[in-house]
């Protein structure tokens, strides 16, 4: 059974709302270690909460909305995330997910759950597939900072 496993969340026809999955396509070409998985995932909330099921460590990467901070990645904790994740007011939060998963008794939640958010100036209202060119200089850094923290050895 893999031990870790990497998530890019977003949705590709969301301009930068896809970098996670950007990233997530990154790692694939930088990580060969059977005990880590890497995905990705068009989604949230109680979707997400089973696919990370049965592991040890999950890292999600994902993109939110910072207007001042675009480009920026930053490592935050679960409790950090917003308990709002969609347009939708009968969505479920990953992080409501997984408090009302523990509530239940559900034991095979991650021990450790590593969020990297990379913030993106805007949610984009309209269909496009290219990031803005400060968000796509983040993905890097971005992959980097996952392979850091699954103890790979890289080099430039």
């Amino acid at each position: 059974m893999n031990k870790t496993i990497i998530i890019g969340v977003g949705n590709p026809i969301l301009g930068d709302d896809a970098v996670g999955i950007e990233v997530a396509r990154g790692l694939k070409n930088r990580i060969d270690d059977p005990s880590i998985e890497i995905v990705e995932a068009y989604t949230g909330g109680f979707n997400l909460l089973d696919i990370v099921l049965g592991y040890e460590k999950a890292i999600i990467i994902d993109a939110v909305v910072s207007p001042s901070h675009a480009g920026e990645i930053r490592k935050i904790g679960l409790e950090e995330l917003s308990t709002h994740n969609s347009w939708n007011p009968h969505a479920v939060s990953f992080y409501e997910a997984i408090q009302l998963a523990e509530k239940l008794g559900e034991d095979r939640i991650p021990k450790e759950i590593i969020i990297f958010a990379i913030m993106i100036p805007s949610i984009q209202l309209e269909f496009r597939e290219e990031l803005s060119n400060v968000v796509r200089k983040a993905i890097p850094k971005a992959i980097n900072e996952a392979l850091r923290e699954v103890k790979i050895v890289y080099g430039r």
